[in-house]
């Protein structure tokens, strides 16, 4: 296939650095699952023992029973081997008791490690979105006139004398931070946030006709929001609402945009998603993937690639 100008080029150092930020999320996940795999491991291998001293108390057991009626001798010998078996069946029982918990530990590790993936993606993505607009105002004097017409109802005929690079990068930093008041809702933000995000105009609109690779395709971006959206709704039941779903939650994951993007174990019924945990644990959507979670990754991941292309040319 042709390589275009879409094909993953890094344009603005917001993305590079989004895509960076990325990175560190998947080696901190890896060493998570080495945690796990390490608690695992411990736990069948105190499977394994306790397994064998059953068998060892298994043969101590029938030994005894072919020794009944030989003597005292054999006797005594019999019930010195019924001890040895039932110390083993206690020590066996106490090996599989620690086995049990290390598995509740591998399983409290994994239920953390989906949260915090959750939390960290979304928060890179603020960040991403919040320098991609001071970037894209810093090399746009347009840009700024109109935000502060829009803004602050200030009309003014020529471009602003901001100062330097830096001075400019910073004042407008603190303009952006001011106005974007609520990442994770762009049909809500303000207008200088939904320039780009906003949902009934800007880069979410259906009527944006510029789409990149590799959301190619309006389905394809279609797509991207939707599991952005699951992505957003999955961190504020976790943040707002201790990991416990709500009317809205199942509303949204079970609605026409998001319910095509979930396999359908991630319901426990047609009307009630999982809670989150469940969701990103249950199997993706296409073949690329094995679980929800490297979805909703892959797609936050082209989105923000697919925003910084389609802005720049």
């Amino acid at each position: 296939m042709a390589v275009t100008k879409w094909d993953y080029m890094v344009i603005t150092s917001s993305l590079d650095g989004f895509l960076q930020e990325l990175e560190r999320i998947s080696r901190f996940d890896d060493r998570i699952r080495g945690i796990r795999q390490l608690l695992e491991d411990e736990a069948q291998r105190m499977d394994a023992e306790a397994q064998r001293l059953i068998d060892a108390a298994n043969r101590a057991t029938a030994s005894t029973t072919s020794a009944e009626g030989c003597g005292p001798y054999f006797a005594t010998r019999a019930a010195e081997a019924a001890s040895t078996a039932a110390a083993q069946v206690t020590q066996a029982q106490d090996l599989r008791k620690e086995a049990d918990k290390r598995r509740a530990e591998s399983n409290e590790w994994e239920e953390q490690r989906l949260r915090v993936y959750v939390l960290r993606l979304v928060t890179a993505f603020e960040v991403y979105l919040r320098d991609f607009i001071i970037e894209k105002a810093c090399s746009d004097d347009g840009l700024v006139l109109r935000f502060l017409d829009s803004r602050l109802g200030l009309s003014v005929g020529s471009p602003l004398d901001l100062g330097g690079p830096s001075e400019k990068a910073e004042r407008l930093a603190a303009c952006v931070d001011e106005t974007l008041l609520m990442f994770s809702n762009p049909g809500q933000a303000s207008t200088f946030y939904a320039q780009w995000f906003g949902e009934k105009k800007g880069f979410l609109s259906d009527k944006k006709e510029m789409l990149a690779p590799p959301l190619g395709t309006a389905t394809e971006k279609k797509a991207a929001i939707a599991d952005v959206r699951i992505l957003f709704q999955l961190r504020h039941i976790l943040v707002h609402k201790s990991g416990v779903p709500n009317a809205k939650y199942h509303s949204e994951l079970t609605g026409e945009e998001c319910r095509p993007r979930l396999h359908p174990m991630a319901f426990e019924s047609p009307e009630r998603a999982r809670p989150p945990e469940g969701v990103l644990a249950s199997p993706a959507i296409g073949p690329r993937n094995a679980t929800k979670l490297e979805d909703l990754y892959e797609s936050l991941m082209n989105l923000a690639r697919h925003i910084d292309a389609a802005y720049y040319f």
